[in-house]
């Protein structure tokens, strides 16, 4: 073949790994041979053997792209032929320019002992495995029919989400069988006789016959058309069915160059004072109206509660050491609540996602699954159904509540009369707003999104598989608009990325203290790849706010892990360490679902007049109205699941700091 007819395919997007956490030892380690694979050493049967990375230039390395580009031109034309001229895409003349970023090519090689031919053993043998794969080194790729529908997802799969993609690591057996059954139905209705490589392999099939036989729904369609993800009409960054993989005519010698990838979208304008606070590194980590596990007393190691933050304040001492505190209400039955409980000290404090709820103190509500208003609160405070603490059960079911509601906030100029734009949302027990980071369920589950829009529309009738009674309005859709980042390895580790100024600071902040403990003993640094713009997220899609690992590794763990993961140069995202938004929500109607304030959402869980403030209107410590109602006698401290729901301590307050109230005085009033 003339290589300077040569066209080269490139693939944009990427799910590839050079680095993995170990799930043992939560260390890094290469997505590659190990150190010991990469050292030739002689084995038991006489053998020597090695692995070597086959660089761009090798043949096997070509030869491995040149079957791929084949591939895909061939699986493409057969799917676009009724669309586009497809007569001069001959699938011989195609290239992968390079493999996807984060994979790379490795010959196991394995020799006989030629120094002593009597030596038993076998003879020269040569395997090719392709690593980057994003859950380690054993899950490699031996072929390119092997490699290819992983790259075909990864060419043409608009979601990026890995269940819609065919191969055979993110795939199961049962998803494999039926993708078998859909190539032996084209065989036998259409005649096209289909290998492991997905491409026909017959001549020019026959018309489609009209016929009521359908083939059986493959996963890749079944999947993707339930998913809420839509890319607005702009100048996309990935592709999107297959004119986004671009070809180019390249000499032999010519560089490669790097796909074109669109521009990221402008940081969001901060409007609430607030928001603006909430934006600030090294400031707050939690808000107000977000439900958080405290600490009952002052031991870290003892019993925790759930309860709601009301305010908070940053405290000064007489050195102008600084630190954020809060006032929390700790949630219960509607009968009787606790005081607010004042926590001068963050790490007496812990995100809800932080956790996952134990089961309940009384064992007749252990296997019901409803919302917090539907239990019978005063049959169990009269025994009725056996003895349990109350309180306690009170504030699991608040929680798990809370956690199935939203209540969006600080609406924007309206741009239709169906749909409405704010500024920030309660979302289960977290408070998010635009312009900060949030993660995400897609890919590996490091993806972040920048939040740009948080849009509520409302179906002008309701779908026909909604029964609703008269006179209620549809139940609204919720999406979470924004550019998608991926967490990605330096390819230049000696080399300090530059400063991206599309992230928010929190995010570059944060990046900027992690590249410095690792690049301080020579292991490269990361950055956060820009990878689509202003995608379009259901609330099922988004795990929960992203937290900075260095201000929450101490919270959830303790300054020390902190100390020692920068003394090691990996400190890792702590996103890993989180739950996601619904695994814990109660079983709440949709139409419930929306609450129109956040008092709302909590119910009788807290007292009544309840107010969730970002200044000064939320560090009310008076009865009545913020924190009134008398504490109820507590039975004895309970150990359950590791987390104890035991008796409320408090923290008190040294006389020798200083308030300085932070939040700007426009919070947000249930």
């Amino acid at each position: 073949m003339n290589r300077t007819a040569t066209k080269y395919i490139w693939i944009a997007r990427s799910d590839g790994k050079l680095e993995t956490i170990d799930s043992k030892t939560r260390s890094r380690e290469g997505n590659c041979p190990t150190d010991e694979q990469l050292t030739r050493t002689k084995g038991e049967n006489g053998q020597w053997s090695y692995y070597q990375e086959l660089k761009h230039k090798d043949k096997r390395n070509y030869d491995w792209r040149k079957k791929l580009g084949g591939l895909l031109i061939e699986t493409m034309t057969a799917k676009l032929k009724d669309k586009i001229d497809t007569s001069k895409l001959t699938a011989d003349k195609y290239v992968l320019g390079t493999f996807p970023e984060g994979y790379r090519l490795y010959e196991h090689r394995r020799e006989a002992n030629r120094d002593n031919p009597e030596e038993k053993g076998g003879g020269d043998r040569s395997d090719v495995y392709l690593y980057g794969y994003p859950q380690g080194r054993k899950k490699r790729f031996r072929s390119p029919n092997d490699f290819f529908h992983h790259m075909l997802w990864l060419a043409t799969d608009d979601n990026a989400d890995p269940e819609n993609c065919e191969c055979k690591f993110c795939a199961t057996d049962e998803q494999q069988k039926a993708f078998s059954e859909i190539l032996k139905w084209q065989e036998q209705k259409l005649g096209i006789k289909v290998g492991p490589s997905g491409v026909k392999q017959s001549a020019k099939p026959p018309a489609v016959p009209q016929t009521k036989d359908r083939p059986p729904e493959s996963r890749q369609t079944s999947i993707s058309s339930q998913i809420a993800v839509e890319v607005p009409k702009r100048t996309p960054s990935l592709p999107a069915k297959s004119p986004s993989l671009t070809s180019q005519s390249l000499a032999p010698t010519a560089q490669l160059a790097s796909p074109t990838i669109a521009t990221p979208t402008p940081p969001v304008q901060l409007t609430n004072p607030e928001q603006i606070l909430d934006a600030q590194p090294n400031r707050f980590i939690f808000r107000p109206g977000e439900v958080v596990w405290y600490q009952r007393g002052n031991d870290r190691g003892g019993a925790v509660g759930l309860a709601v933050v009301t305010g908070r304040e940053i405290l000064r001492n007489v050195e102008r050491h600084s630190r954020a505190a809060y006032n929390v209400q700790p949630l219960s039955h509607p009968f009787s609540h606790p005081s607010i409980v004042f926590i001068k000290d963050e790490q007496f404090l812990k995100p809800w996602l932080a956790f996952s709820p134990p089961e309940n103190f009384h064992k007749s509500l252990r296997p019901i699954h409803v919302a917090y208003d539907q239990i019978p609160w005063q049959q169990l405070l009269d025994g009725i159904y056996g003895e349990g603490d109350t309180e306690s059960d009170g504030s699991i079911f608040a929680a798990k509540t809370v956690d199935a509601s939203y209540t969006p906030f600080d609406p924007l100029p309206p741009t239709s009369q169906d749909s409405t734009k704010y500024n920030g949302i309660f979302l289960g027990g977290e408070k998010i707003w635009r312009g900060e980071a949030l993660r995400l369920k897609h890919g590996d589950g490091k993806d972040i999104m920048i939040l740009s829009s948080i849009l509520e529309t409302t179906p002008a009738t309701p779908p026909q598989t909604q029964q609703q009674p008269p006179g209620q309005k549809p139940t609204p859709d919720l999406f979470f608009i924004g550019d998608i980042y991926t967490y990605r390895s330096n390819p230049q580790p000696s080399k300090q990325m530059p400063r991206n100024t599309y992230l928010p600071a929190r995010v570059q902040q944060d990046l900027e203290f992690r590249n410095a403990a690792s690049m301080s003993l020579g292991k490269g640094s990361h950055y956060w790849k820009f990878i689509k713009p202003l995608a379009r997220l259901s609330a099922a899609e988004i795990k929960g706010r992203w937290y900075e690992s260095r201000s929450m590794i101490p919270i959830l763990h303790s300054t020390e892990v902190l100390a020692n993961a920068v003394r090691e140069g990996a400190v890792d995202d702590i996103g890993d360490s989180l739950n996601s938004h619904g695994d814990s929500s109660a079983i709440v109607a949709p139409a419930e679902r929306r609450r129109g304030t956040r008092e709302e959402a909590f119910g009788g869980a807290v007292p009544g007049g309840t107010v969730f403030g970002g200044g000064l209107s939320g560090m009310g410590m008076g009865t009545g109205g913020v924190g009134g109602g008398q504490k109820q006698a507590r039975s004895p401290k309970v150990q359950q699941q590791g987390l104890g729901m035991g008796k409320q301590g408090g923290q008190g307050q040294e006389d020798t700091e200083m308030r300085d109230y932070g939040g700007g005085g426009q919070g947000f009033v249930g």
